[in-house]
């Protein structure tokens, strides 16, 4: 009999309930007290019994099921105390012996035990399905979230490289996981994606640098190590010693036995880009691998390489590894060599960072000027005069005129039109070195040559050699030259002859007299207002701004209305633009008032021009005249300018009106300043174009420095943390701070962020947040 509260409850009509007429019924057919088990149930009181079982007896051994409930086995407290009284249940039921009901109850418990674990394993097999799923599904999100990236780089890469210097640490990774399968990419954007690790966070540099180590130590194709090298050493760290050998090992000996030209080169190109990276320990190892690769190679186009890789080490090299670079250099231009070598040769002593010795040059020039003076072969020649010109700067005053004197004496008999510009140019580039006595001597030699020669291009290299000795002669031997000067300027119909002429006449240390200004002046100005081709107009213009005459307002007047006038009346943006150009040759020598008064109609004309050549042109006159315009002025263009800026869509002209309104930042007031800070700001955020970033940077240095030190300093961190702050942007950002504290590192960021540390211990600087887009 189950004894529940509702057992005590009589019928609607107050007739017992059906467990009283039971109990009545059974005690009827039986009274047999022994055969009644009483168990009480849900909400049964222990000192009362249904019906007439309270007559029956006073106490009955009840079963205590009150506490049972559905898969109560589940819970151990209860099922223990539940397994109890079902064993005694069970043992009156079935009349079980005494003695067999604890063993009757260890089996229940048993059983119980073995449900339990199973639903344990079930469920503990249910939450890991569904954990791994969740993570899968996770990590799905996060590899989709990194490739999602890696193709915004091949559609719009500063999008892409902005993301990825925000997006969440585990995409961070996980792109960094899956960048040795987008070589192509990284080989484009390796040093914008370099940038977003930040200044200084140890776990975002690693994410980064760990793939890139493993792969580079696994890669053997072409081309990728390479890739891979030079993202790592875009980054703000130094290797440890273990990291460095692990990597730089096997190239090292890959370099030393290689006899695959592609290979060499490949190598001592990945070489040459870890160096930065390099811990100075592992410097001196580097140094020896690449002077031995250099010693044992037989392949001649990985010289050039490998002196490029030594030369970018951060180590003075002594006297004896300058010999051990520079020796089988020497061996290999004096044994001769095929077309084509002795440029590589020579291209690898000029990169080594060594300076010759007067005997090994000697060895060097005698090797050269002898092959020259004897070869019969036109292109043989203009090789080895290639390769004098790349030898220049290694060369002293001496050299350089045993250099010069040869090239002069050089028949001309049989020399190609290549042949003679290129010797004309490294004419023009020996110059430079010589003394003022041998400059005199040569000067009547290059005279003679400009007056003989029938090509353009060569009489201009020659006219800018004679630019070059111009100050080093004396006022007398000068006097003796500017006549033949002024005869050739004013006998040539060559335009591009007549600059280059001019050049040479503002160069030499004399003064025009009134009738030689005059004789010279007059048909360029002329010209200038006569002529009807606006590229001969530039060319004119070229002409006159280079001659050393002061120009008065009378003279330039009708030549800058002349230009003015085609500047709004041609149809014609070529016409447009070589009219810009002309204006731009002239702008120096106009007065305050000129520059004034010009400035309106180009504002105009570049408010109304669709065409980015002919953009770019006045752009680069209004750059050109700003620097005249007065205070005054300079508020009233400044408008216009910033208009210009805002709605342009060229990276180019961006990047040169950013330039023209660093020119005004000293005549800002202080809202003005922050507002173009905050242009700037986003002009270098979306900055597509290195060069256009760099004019950004440029704008950013000059609103700086009118900010406190303390302002200064923390937008430099700022802006080289974006992805578009590279290269020589980066250079830029850094001279900002350079300029204005003299103490300041000449290194890179990472010492220029240890030097700011600790010049400016109160400044709060956000080394480890990433960048803040500002857009």
């Amino acid at each position: 009999m189950i004894s529940t509260a509702s057992a005590f409850v009589p019928r609607i009509d107050g007739s017992p309930n059906w467990v009283e007429q039971e109990i009545e019924t059974y005690w009827k057919s039986f009274q047999d007290p022994s055969r009644i088990f009483v168990t009480l149930g849900s909400g049964a009181p222990e000192n009362r019994y249904p019906g007439r079982l309270e007559e029956i007896s006073e106490r009955w051994d009840w079963a205590d099921m009150r506490s049972y409930r559905r898969f109560y086995w589940l819970f151990p407290r209860i099922s223990a105390r539940l397994e109890n009284e079902f064993s005694k249940l069970f043992a009156g039921l079935y009349e079980i012996p005494v003695d067999l009901v604890p063993i009757l109850r260890r089996e229940e418990r048993r059983r119980h035990n073995r449900w339990r674990l199973i639903v344990v394993a079930l469920l503990v097999l249910g939450v890991g399905l569904l954990g791994f799923s969740t993570w899968q599904t996770r990590q799905r999100s996060i590899e989709n979230a990194a490739s999602s990236i890696w193709s915004e780089l091949d559609i719009n890469a500063v999008n892409g490289a902005w993301r990825l210097a925000t997006v969440s640490r585990p995409v961070f990774k996980m792109f960094w996981l899956q960048a040795p399968f987008h070589i192509r990419t990284l080989s484009r954007e390796g040093e914008r994606l370099a940038r977003t690790v930040g200044m200084g966070t140890d776990e975002k540099i690693s994410a980064a640098l760990n793939p890139l180590l493993r792969a580079l130590q696994t890669s053997t194709a072409v081309g990728e190590r390479r890739v891979l090298a030079t993202t790592i050493g875009a980054l703000p760290i130094k290797l440890v010693t273990e990291q460095a050998s692990a990597v730089l090992d096997p190239l090292l000996k890959a370099l030393q036995t290689s006899a695959n030209l592609g290979e060499r080169v490949e190598l001592a190109d990945t070489v040459r880009a870890l160096n930065r990276t390099l811990p100075t320990e592992q410097v001196e190892t580097v140094l020896d691998s690449l002077l031995k690769a250099l010693q044992t190679g037989t392949a001649l186009g990985g010289y050039r390489e490998l002196a490029a890789a030594i030369e970018t080490l951060p180590v003075q090299l002594t006297a004896e590894q300058a010999s051990a670079a520079l020796d089988p250099l020497l061996k290999a231009l004096q044994a001769g060599t095929t077309l084509g070598g002795y440029r590589e040769l020579v291209a690898a002593i000029e990169t080594l960072p060594i300076q010759l010795t007067e005997e090994q040059a000697s060895a060097v020039l005698d090797t050269l000027l002898e092959v020259l003076l004897t070869s019969s072969m036109s292109a043989k020649r203009y090789e080895l005069t290639e390769a004098l010109k790349t030898l220049t700067p290694k060369l002293n005053a001496e050299q350089a005129n045993t250099v010069l004197s040869v090239l002069l004496k050089v028949p001309e008999n049989g020399a190609d039109l290549r042949e003679r510009r290129e010797r004309a140019a490294t004419i023009e580039g020996l110059t430079p070195k010589l003394n003022a006595e041998r400059a005199g001597a040569v000067v009547d030699l290059l005279l003679r040559a400009l007056q003989t020669s029938d090509d353009s291009r060569e009489r201009s290299k020659l006219a800018a050699a004679i630019e070059g000795l111009a100050p080093k002669l004396t006022p007398e031997r000068a006097g003796t030259v500017l006549d033949p000067l002024l005869r050739a300027l004013q006998a040539t119909t060559v335009l591009g002859d007549r600059r280059k002429l001019a050049a040479a006449v503002a160069a030499l240390p004399v003064q025009l007299a009134a009738e030689q200004a005059r004789g010279v002046l007059d048909p360029l100005l002329k010209a200038l207002q006569t002529s009807s081709s606006p590229r001969d107009l530039s060319r004119v213009a070229a002409t006159i701004g280079a001659l050393p005459v002061r120009l008065a307002a009378e003279q330039t007047s009708p030549a800058l209305h002349a230009l003015l006038r085609g500047i709004q009346t041609s149809t014609d943006t070529g016409d447009r633009y070589y009219l810009a150009d002309a204006l731009k040759i002239l702008a120096p020598r106009l007065t305050t008032e000129q520059a004034g008064a010009v400035m309106d109609p180009l504002l105009r004309a570049l408010q109304t021009s669709d065409d980015s050549g002919e953009r770019g042109g006045l752009i680069d006159v209004l750059r050109v005249l700003a620097p005249k315009l007065s205070s005054e002025r300079a508020s009233a263009v400044l408008g216009p300018l910033l208009r210009a800026l805002q709605s342009s869509d060229d990276s180019s002209e961006r990047g040169t009106l950013a330039t023209i309104i660093a020119a005004f930042t000293t005549k800002l007031s202080t809202d003005q300043t922050s507002n173009l800070l905050q242009l700037a700001r986003i002009g270098l955020a979306r900055a597509d174009a290195l060069d256009e970033a760099e004019r950004w940077a440029t704008l950013i240095d000059a609103l700086l420095q009118t900010r406190s030190q303390d302002e200064h300093i923390a937008a430099v961190i700022h802006f080289l943390k974006y992805p578009t702050a590279v290269g020589k942007t980066t250079e830029v950002l850094l001279k900002s701070i350079r300029d204005r504290f003299h103490d300041a590192p000449s290194g890179g960021i990472s010492e220029m962020i240890v030097w700011i540390v600790n010049r400016f211990p109160t400044i709060r600087i956000e080394l480890t947040t990433p960048p803040t887009r500002p857009w």
